[in-house]
């Protein structure tokens, strides 16, 4: 590292020197310098901040001083002040730093502290990322998508999931592919955080991409699917989403993990669950068997976590359809009235009012009596929703239940 006499050197060189090339490479030097220093001092004010913690909490510890000032921080400060006083001459490079995800943080302390303001450019845009200001990017809407996908390359799993977050609060159409990329990538948040995106700006062209992530390993990312195409609201997601609500994707993903392990409790378990198909019992009262029926500790924690996911992914199916509004779902939504979970009767009972198919009214006036208030209560409005059609036959049903009161 160079000592406080060669940040001297190159500020006396950028004051005197007359060759033009000499004065940009002593700039250049003197800028790299000055990144160093920031990385040097924030490790520093780390380390210290956590010592400083330590020993706070440990009895008859007089408390620590912070240590002085030492040479590194007046190379720092020297080097700030020389860039500041050299005004613009500095500034493309630091913002070209802004692109290099090791210097763009010290890059735009730097520029903070010589006075620069961003604009409302790709400048601005990436003088916020590195700032960690989500908010002001987004603010920027579609002038920030290009430094957003710069980023978004990455290896920095934390940034771009902020990434991912505020292209899907813009919804510009240009980050679609980028994002579509990430449903492949190792790091599940990033898959999520990807789909929320994509749902938030709504190509319908993403739906076949969706679908298959309605299969992905993580409960976290099915969810996050089933949700995006409940906002996109494509009918080609209908399928997909009503196999979601049967089961037919849970079902599959447990075969796959129990296949791989080499217990004889996992064998019989998988053995089991493979004695269903569509057109038998549902598959949740087989989870439910099948879970009763396990022995091994893995075992359990795999049924026991996958029926937990299933079940709010079948809720936000059922949403999902109803946004839709397609009846192909009626069928399985009508029986989703059955369920045995109250929070998959009750939004069954509301999409079932938001389709306006008048098959749900029998089930629907069946509905009200469930011992459920959150039930009755859906399937009141889906009723009302449904309008007209609805009228005659719960007046008769409310005929006849007066007649057997009596």
């Amino acid at each position: 590292m160079k000592s406080q006499r060669d940040v001297q050197a190159l500020i006396e060189v950028l004051g005197h020197a007359k060759d033009e090339q000499v004065r940009q490479a002593a700039l250049e030097a003197l800028i790299e310098i000055a990144l160093s220093l920031a990385a040097e001092k924030e490790a520093r004010e780390i380390e210290d901040f956590f010592q400083r913690l330590l020993q706070a909490g440990t009895p008859g510890e007089a408390s620590p001083q912070t240590p002085p000032e030492g040479e590194n921080a007046a190379r720092y400060q020297a080097a700030i002040q020389a860039l500041g006083s050299m005004g613009a001459m500095v500034i493309p490079q630091l913002l070209s730093a802004l692109k290099n995800p090791q210097k763009r943080r010290y890059a735009a302390q730097i520029l903070e502290q010589i006075g620069w303001q961003p604009g409302l450019d790709e400048n601005g845009a990436l003088y916020w990322i590195a700032k960690g200001e989500w908010d002001r990017c987004a603010a920027l809407g579609g002038i920030a998508i290009a430094p957003l996908l710069l980023v978004l390359q990455e290896q920095d799993n934390e940034a771009r999931r902020a990434v991912a977050h505020v292209l899907g609060q813009i919804g510009d159409a240009r980050a679609v592919e980028p994002l579509l990329a990430l449903l492949v990538d190792q790091d599940a948040k990033v898959r999520q955080a990807a789909i929320e995106a994509i749902g938030q700006i709504g190509d319908p062209h993403t739906v076949e991409a969706l679908e298959l992530a309605l299969q992905d390993r993580e409960g976290s990312v099915r969810l996050a699917a089933t949700r995006a195409l409940g906002q996109i609201g494509s009918p080609r997601a209908v399928e997909a989403l009503i196999a979601t609500l049967q089961g037919r994707f849970a079902h599959r993903l447990l075969l796959e993990e129990l296949d791989k392990m080499k217990s004889e409790d996992a064998h019989q378990i998988a053995a089991l669950l493979s004695s269903w198909d569509e057109n038998s019992a549902p598959v949740h009262l087989l989870l439910q068997q099948a879970l009763k029926a396990a022995s091994h500790p893995f075992v359990v924690y795999l049924l026991t976590t996958i029926l937990t996911e299933w079940k709010n992914e079948r809720a936000s199916a059922i949403e999902a359809l109803g946004r839709i509004g397609d009846s192909r779902a009626m069928e399985p939504l009508i029986a989703a009235l059955k369920d045995e979970d109250v929070n998959v009767r009750w939004p069954a009972a509301r999409a079932l009012g938001e389709i306006k198919d008048t098959r749900a009214i029998k089930p629907l006036i069946a509905a009200l009596k469930d011992a459920e208030w959150i039930v009755r209560e859906a399937a009141a409005e889906a009723l009302i929703k449904i309008g007209a059609p609805a009228v005659e036959p719960l007046i008769a049903a409310l005929t006849e239940a007066t007649v057997v009161c009596r």
